[in-house]
């Protein structure tokens, strides 16, 4: 499987946030995603230190993306 269906994948998972992690392990993997997106450091680094926001930038945008897929897979009353 190549990096970018992994990348798909995750991206199209309701457990986006565990998935991606678990392939942010693998150093090839990570090192192709940093030189294509760079900004992915900084996102992780970035915390939302309020009582509004419980993530660091990076995992709020994976959480998000999680409760997306949720809300749009053809078994949800609204998909």
């Amino acid at each position: 499987m190549t990096n970018v269906e992994k990348l798909t994948n995750v991206l199209l998972s309701t457990n986006a946030k565990i998935d991606f992690h678990k392939l942010q392990c693998d150093d090839a993997f990570n090192s192709w995603l940093i030189e294509l997106l760079p900004e992915i450091v900084d996102c992780e680094k970035c915390n939302q230190n309020t009582p509004w926001h419980i993530y660091n930038v990076l995992d709020h945008i994976l959480v998000s993306v999680e409760e997306i897929n949720k809300l749009t897979q053809p078994s949800h009353p609204s998909g």
